[in-house]
């Protein structure tokens, strides 16, 4: 039976039931994760990671491993430390900040203890500024010249 087939009898079947049946019908929608949370984004293109938890992230993001992060620490994570950044007005570096502690920073002293991070139960935000740099420039190249090494090996493989 080809599809067409299979469609027109479908209709015919569906015109000839009676209405408060098709009304009875209940269509549900599946949620479709439109966009990937930035800390995976983040992870996957800063850190390439793919699999990771709560106390990694944040140990990974304590950049001197104090306990917490502070509001270097926020913008650092969000890439607004790196040159790439030097045209991002202070005033959207002062939205992320705000937003972030407004956020995790229960007790409001401005700084994200560990405690306050891991009871933290969403997402942190995407601010349209891409997944966030941590490394130079020589870094960077050094990484992603890697990959291709790798990945050109790997799939010669088989």
């Amino acid at each position: 039976m080809s599809k067409y087939t299979f469609l027109v009898a479908f209709l015919a079947v569906l015109s000839h039931a009676e209405l408060s049946e098709v009304q009875d019908i209940q269509l549900t929608q599946v949620p479709i994760e439109l966009e990937v949370q930035w800390e995976n984004k983040h992870m996957a293109e800063e850190h390439h990671v793919h699999e990771f938890d709560r106390p990694s992230f944040f140990a990974l993001h304590d950049y001197d491993s104090n306990g917490h992060w502070d509001i270097y620490e926020i913008l650092k994570t969000y890439g607004m430390d790196d040159p790439s950044a030097r045209d991002v007005p202070e005033m959207k570096k002062n939205e992320i900040t705000r937003t972030i502690l407004a956020l995790v920073d229960k007790n409001a002293n401005n700084i994200i203890e560990k405690s306050e991070f891991l009871e933290f139960e969403g997402a942190l935000p995407e601010f349209g500024l891409g997944p966030g740099h941590h490394w130079d420039m020589e870094t960077e190249y050094e990484i992603h010249h890697w990959e291709k090494l790798v990945s050109a090996s790997v799939s010669g493989c088989d």
